[in-house]
């Protein structure tokens, strides 16, 4: 009797699920690409898939395909980045009648060299040099000991005057100044400095700027008269913050007597000017262990380039 009370519990139990089942809708997978959805009141209905597609990439892919997850059912999509290129500016050359203060210091100011003193450009009647000048410690000008190091790339002094020291083959000394900018797209400053009625020939030729040791431009130049004449790039030695070609005690003293807090103190005999950086080699407004180590370093080349042993003639 049991048996038979056990056995009609087990019918009645699978009536019950198997009427729960058919009152609930259905979905039936008939294939991959189709799927038959059945409702109580409506009729089945047949809805298709679309076709597995393509799953964009995410962005990493071009830079780092490592980064991927496993490749989707669909695969990646064909997929070829954009990209714009655009040419970058050429720096602007600022100027003002009067410093105009920087934020970042308070009390010093920004210096901008006057108007007057800056040629928008070139004058086609005269022979013009071209001169690209990488300044240790400044951008990506680097020093003695890290050629390839990054330093202020907001120089407080963005234009500055150059001197430009031309010798001729009877070692005549001819002397011009011009004006390089801070270009901060390259690290370096840049500028074209007019130099008159310079013949055409060979020359040697050096550079020079407030606080830096002279360099000879490498190799001999042939210059051709009325034209704008590209000059190698040049790299200038800092710390020669009393400007006589020497990185020595003296120099050393200057930057000791502006150091922390003596820079607002009589002891500070090379503060900064319109012109000049003085003891703040690195020019980002304060005399810090950041000039203090910089020096240090750039006393490996203690002397700056001078004149000429030889006349410029081309070697055979």
């Amino acid at each position: 009797m049991n048996k038979h009370i056990k056995h009609d519990i087990r019918i009645l139990s699978f009536l019950s699920a198997l009427f729960l089942i058919i009152a609930l809708p259905t979905t039936v997978l008939l294939t991959q690409k189709q799927v038959i959805t059945q409702e109580n009141a409506a009729g089945p209905t047949l809805t298709f898939m679309p076709t597995p597609t393509c799953i964009m990439p995410p962005p990493c892919i071009f830079s780092h395909p490592a980064c991927l997850p496993p490749v989707p059912v669909g695969g990646w999509c064909p997929i070829t980045p954009t990209i714009t290129r655009t040419p970058s500016p050429s720096p602007k050359i600022t100027c003002a009648p009067l410093p105009t203060c920087d934020p970042r210091l308070g009390i010093l100011c920004r210096f901008y060299p006057p108007c007057s003193a800056i040629s928008p450009t070139p004058n086609p009647l005269s022979t013009n040099f071209s001169l690209t000048v990488y300044l240790h410690g400044v951008g990506l000008g680097g020093d003695n000991v890290n050629p390839h190091s990054i330093g202020n790339d907001k120089p407080l002094h963005p234009n500055r005057i150059v001197t430009v020291l031309v010798y001729d083959k009877n070692r005549t000394l001819i002397t011009r100044q011009g004006m390089i900018s801070f270009a901060s797209e390259s690290g370096n400053f840049i500028g074209i400095v007019d130099m008159g009625n310079l013949t055409g020939g060979l020359y040697l030729i050096k550079v020079q700027t407030d606080g830096f040791l002279q360099r000879m431009v490498s190799g001999i130049q042939q210059i051709i008269p009325k034209k704008i004449n590209n000059i190698p790039a040049v790299s200038l030695v800092t710390g020669d913050i009393n400007n006589d070609n020497q990185l020595d005690l003296l120099d050393y003293n200057l930057l000791i007597g502006c150091y922390g807090g003596k820079m607002n103190t009589p002891s500070c005999l090379a503060k900064p000017s319109v012109t000049s950086a003085g003891a703040d080699i690195n020019d980002d407004g304060v005399v810090d262990g950041g000039d203090y180590n910089l020096f240090l370093r750039e006393l490996s080349v203690q002397s700056g380039d001078t004149g000429p042993t030889n006349s410029p003639t081309p070697t055979p």
